[in-house]
């Protein structure tokens, strides 16, 4: 006759499973905010290059032509982008996947107040936080959250530390 063995079956217990959901829970409450920082640095990292690539094009184009207060189009630089459908931007404004693209909507200024370009800013689309980059050659990229964060957090958590001298909005960061 076999002899039988009393005892405990080999397995998790119902407490044990609940406390490892419990740590997992911990964990994924700490790291999600930083994903979510991660995520948005990468997004203005792809700005940064759609912006650069716009710079390069409107410094050619005011060359080329001598007056840097002049309004641009896109189908004025030599650079094409397509809008999220595929088709070719036109106009002062396009829109990728994360963002909306507009030309022209203030001047850059140099320490003379002498105009030196047009700015660019770039609006976030599928972001949860409220923000706009401005962007002028002279001047560098800025972060604003007037109509976000009273305390301009927003432009803190992704990156921009400096309160900035010069802006377009008065809760306004550098980087």
């Amino acid at each position: 006759m076999k002899n039988l063995i009393v005892g405990r079956l080999d397995g998790f217990t119902l407490i044990e499973l609940l406390v490892v959901v419990l740590i997992i829970g911990i964990l994924a409450s700490v790291a999600l905010p930083q994903y979510e920082k991660a995520v948005e640095k990468s997004r203005i990292a792809e700005a940064r290059t759609i912006i650069k690539s716009i710079d390069t094009a409107l410094k050619s184009y005011y060359l080329a032509r001598g007056n840097a207060s002049t309004n641009v189009s896109f189908e004025d630089l030599d650079i094409s982008f397509q809008n999220e459908d595929g088709q070719p931007a036109t106009g002062d404004s396009f829109q990728t996947k994360n963002w909306r693209i507009d030309l022209n909507l203030f001047d850059c200024l140099d320490n003379s107040s002498n105009v030196v370009g047009r700015g660019i800013v770039v609006y976030p689309r599928s972001s949860r936080w409220e923000y706009s980059l401005a962007y002028c050659s002279i001047e560098g990229l800025y972060c604003n959250d007037d109509y976000s964060a009273a305390d301009g957090s927003v432009c803190k958590q992704i990156g921009f530390g400096k309160r900035a001298d010069k802006c377009l909005g008065s809760a306004c960061y550098k980087e």
